[in-house]
């Protein structure tokens, strides 16, 4: 598993995990991209289990959302409306 980090357009860092494929995974592998629940986070056990089982089949990337687990918060800390 590695630790990756994506910068926003608007200058928010998102805190993910990348899951390589396994070495048992054939033909052109698939890349699955999992989001976790409302109150969720990549740290989650489900979530890496799920990503575990996934690698057989292919590379598993994920990505706390804005104000989850390792991502940053925007400024306005979600207290009024915002489009992103």
């Amino acid at each position: 598993m590695r630790r990756v980090t994506v910068h926003t357009s608007d200058g928010i860092d998102l805190a993910g995990i990348v899951l390589p494929a396994s070495s048992s995974a054939s033909g052109s592998p698939l890349t699955f991209v999992l989001a976790h629940g409302f109150t969720g986070s990549v740290a989650r056990p489900s979530l890496r289990r799920l990503a575990g089982w996934l690698t057989p089949f292919g590379e598993v990337r994920a990505l706390d959302f804005r104000g989850h687990g390792g991502s940053g918060t925007p400024h306005s800390a979600f207290t009024a409306p915002t489009r992103w």
